[in-house]
């Protein structure tokens, strides 16, 4: 008992975060799945519970050829417990716990045990982050595996080293690109201490082989059944506009863009801070570089991998990123402030995250919705919005609408109800409902305007309006 008392006294803060996050998650245990987690997670899910995993291999009409991780666990906690939110939630919990862990054990090796608490706050309440932890999201996985892989790296555990990785690859297509940049990483890192390429690779190949194969087979996969090799560019897929080669003009607004998915929930705040004591404290800086090196290589491959093409680029594809460079700006304000003075700043970051959740943007101003819980009210209004319908007996088939409200009720709360809305359809559609989560063009939203607006449901910033058309 002893032993167990001294183990909570020492990381009474983690035990206290896990308790608390577990709370929360049973208080939004009824929260659906909610943007692109639907048709990354809960579609395909259904179709792997529906067939009872007759097949790992998906039909054309779901638009991705081999199930992924979070998809396989999902179908299946569903044959073993019943397919519902609760139980999801609950599934979904074991992961946030092992995130939560992983997350604690990365914060202590960069700052001392006085500050951990503090550290372990600041990243966790990150936006971003914190987002992908309470939703039903595949980027908790992400966070989890890169976490794992990142941490046994660290302690030369290359056991946990080549499963983490290999699990990572599983989870989805940015976690095959993420595991890529943990191997580079992990081979630099360890150049640099070996201080030749060719003995890193003699000691450390066998454990990236395991990964590249899955990347390899993956790839060959979708060539021989989809006829594409990584991304399926066809006009048939959701996502194969998303991957076409921008032009010059397209390419600066990119930057543009990944510039204020980085800088935004709070991080331009917090950025600010640390660019003041920075300035201030230049001569007496110690700061980690192998964190630096980490975050230098990820930059590098994701604008690779966002900057050339047209796919909206979502602040979540930056979680893992925010989450290393927070506790990367963490040793560097530990090392130059005092203990007071560094306490009281960490504070006021605690306060800038949790208060960047209330932040909406202007109407025709797009935001990465699932990467804040400013779009919590989402959930209720859909309901009232439903509801609405159901009383005056509209069929869902009549009524417009846009991502993500076009998905099934059952793809997106799990009860046995087909109806969905249509896509907006000026000429068919008899009512549409427009919100300002659907991150419409500016030429619909006006064209919507120009009908009469029969109900408005509001709330915090996020409305929900049906249109009379016909």
């Amino acid at each position: 008992m002893g032993k167990i008392y001294s183990c909570f006294k020492d990381n009474v803060v983690f035990f206290v975060v896990i308790i608390c996050t577990f709370l929360v998650k049973l208080l939004f245990s009824d929260t659906c799945f909610f943007w692109d987690s639907i048709s990354l997670i809960s579609v395909p899910a259904n179709y792997l519970y529906e067939t009872k995993f007759s097949s790992l291999l998906y039909p054309p009409e779901i638009n991705i050829t081999l199930a992924t991780f979070p998809q396989v666990y999902t179908a299946l906690v569903w044959l073993l417990f019943g397919k519902n939110l609760f139980v999801t939630h609950l599934a979904y919990s074991l992961f946030v716990v092992i995130f939560l862990y992983q997350l604690y054990r990365f914060c202590g090796r960069f700052v001392s045990k006085e500050f951990i608490p503090f550290v372990y706050l600041f990243v966790l309440l990150d936006t971003t982050i914190s987002t992908q932890v309470l939703l039903l999201t595949p980027d908790l996985f992400l966070l989890v595996f890169s976490l794992w892989s990142l941490n046994s790296l660290y302690s030369k555990k290359n056991i946990q080293v080549l499963f983490s990785l290999f699990m990572l690859a599983t989870v989805s297509d940015r976690g095959m690109i993420l595991s890529g940049i943990l191997m580079l990483f992990h081979f630099f890192l360890h150049a640099s201490q070996e201080k030749s390429f060719l003995v890193v690779l003699k000691k450390y190949t066998w454990v990236y082989i395991p990964s590249i194969c899955f990347f390899l087979f993956v790839v060959l996969l979708q060539k021989v059944c989809s006829g594409y090799f990584f991304v399926n560019t066809a006009d048939t897929s959701p996502w194969g506009n998303h991957w076409q080669f921008v032009d010059f003009s397209a390419f600066l607004k990119n930057i543009v863009v990944v510039f204020l998915r980085c800088f935004e929930n709070g991080h331009f705040i917090v950025l600010s801070i640390f660019s003041i004591i920075f300035f201030l404290k230049r001569k007496t800086m110690v700061y980690e570089k192998s964190l630096l090196l980490l975050c230098g290589i990820f930059v590098l491959v994701m604008l690779l991998c966002t900057l050339p093409f047209c796919n909206p680029i979502n602040t979540r594809y930056f979680a893992f990123l925010f989450l290393v460079f927070s506790v990367f700006l963490s040793k560097v304000l530990v090392n130059v402030l005092l203990p007071k003075s560094a306490k009281n700043l960490f504070v006021i970051l605690l306060f800038v995250n949790v208060m960047s959740n209330f932040i909406v943007y202007p109407e025709k101003m797009a935001q990465s919705w699932d990467s804040s819980f400013a779009h919590f009210p989402y959930y209720e209004l859909r309901n009232e919005v439903k509801t609405f319908f159901d009383n005056k007996n509209i069929d869902y088939s009549e009524v417009g609408s846009a991502f993500p409200l076009l998905q099934s009720i059952k793809d997106t709360d799990l009860i046995e109800d087909d109806r969905c809305f249509s896509s907006i359809d000026f000429e068919k559609n008899g009512f549409v409902v427009y919100t300002n989560i659907s991150n419409l063009d500016d030429e619909i939203i006006d064209r919507i305007k120009k009908y009469p607006c029969i109900k408005s449901f509001q709330k915090n910033g996020i409305f929900m309006r049906v249109y009379k058309i016909h």
